[in-house]
């Protein structure tokens, strides 16, 4: 349906390159992002084995694990294993560990006795 209707447009060429151009700038936002939160969970769970100065190495290692997990995906039986993922591995299941270490956080900074005066001077 989406093909032709584009092909009817004026200057069909142009609104098809456009939309694909809009589709791989959607799917890349999208991977940068998932990977930032990936590899910031990492970085920030275990900070002194995987600091901020190997936030490079984590990354790559993190780039390679996907590659080779979608690499799973272009074979015969690909589209078992992408179903498979796509019902039972969520992408919100990173956001969520991540979510889950900021209140263990938050909790351990607000608990401290000079911080919490502090919070509280400013509230009388």
């Amino acid at each position: 349906m989406y093909p032709e209707a584009v092909s009817l447009l004026p200057g069909s060429k142009v609104w098809a390159l456009l939309f694909f151009v809009m589709l791989l700038a959607l799917g890349l936002g999208t991977q940068f992002s998932l990977m930032e939160t990936i590899v910031s969970i990492i970085v920030d769970s275990w900070p002194r084995r995987w600091g901020r100065a190997n936030h490079l190495l984590v990354l790559t290692c993190s780039c390679v694990a996907m590659y080779l997990g979608g690499l799973t995906m272009v074979t015969n039986g690909g589209m078992y294993v992408l179903q498979l993922m796509d019902n039972h591995a969520g992408t919100f299941s990173a956001l969520i560990t991540g979510e889950k270490k900021n209140k263990e956080n938050l909790k351990k900074y607000f608990l401290k006795p000079s911080v919490r005066r502090h919070f509280l001077k400013d509230r009388t």
